[in-house]
């Protein structure tokens, strides 16, 4: 039965003992040796989480490049504070290796909160409970542009739901953010 992405998240790693989960979705292909670098970044950091510092954007085939993201924050730790006062982050993709106790203590995936909303989400649940995600130097993933993507078809049916979901999500941690922001956040 399909219960949409954050609870088969969810239903995936209660189906798992090991130590480390990586969620790999359909769209996305992993660079040579990355799974090793993700887990040696973890033990070495002592993070909850690691991530590749490339986000590398292709259409149909990988050698079509359409731009990428690349992660640079102090210290290559992005945390609560990267966050709340960077564009681009890479706990919205959901395409880094977290440890089974990161992932117990943020909660798990939330549910109900559409394409995007999972992975975000989920990624402000664990650094916000205390798990930064380390960014490895040189590393990266590949990420298929697809016209019928989840979060594309979400955008485009219902626009004003990604905002909400937003919200929804910052609600739940409303007191890490500054007076103006929480107003925001709680307005319509």
């Amino acid at each position: 039965k399909n219960r949409y992405a954050p609870a088969n998240r969810n239903f995936a790693r209660s189906q798992r003992n090991g130590d480390y989960i990586y969620m790999l979705d359909h769209d996305n292909i992993l660079g040579p040796d990355s799974v090793q670098k993700l887990i040696d970044a973890i033990n070495r950091r002592g993070c909850g989480a690691a991530t590749f510092q490339e986000l590398f954007f292709f259409k149909g085939d990988i050698s079509d490049h359409r731009g990428s993201w690349i992660y640079k924050y102090p210290d290559n730790l992005f945390t609560i504070k990267e966050f709340i006062t960077h564009n681009g982050s890479p706990a919205a993709s959901n395409n880094y290796m977290y440890t089974r106790k990161a992932y117990e203590k943020s909660g798990g995936y939330p549910k109900n909160l559409g394409a995007r909303g999972d992975n975000l989400g989920f990624g402000l649940r664990l650094i916000a409970s205390g798990s930064p995600i380390a960014v490895v130097p040189e590393t990266k993933y590949y990420h298929r542009i697809v016209s019928n993507s989840m979060w594309l078809e979400e955008q485009n049916n219902n626009p004003g739901k990604a905002s909400s979901n937003m919200a929804l999500i910052f609600r739940e941690f409303i007191d890490l953010f500054d007076e103006k922001s929480q107003k925001l956040i709680l307005s319509e």
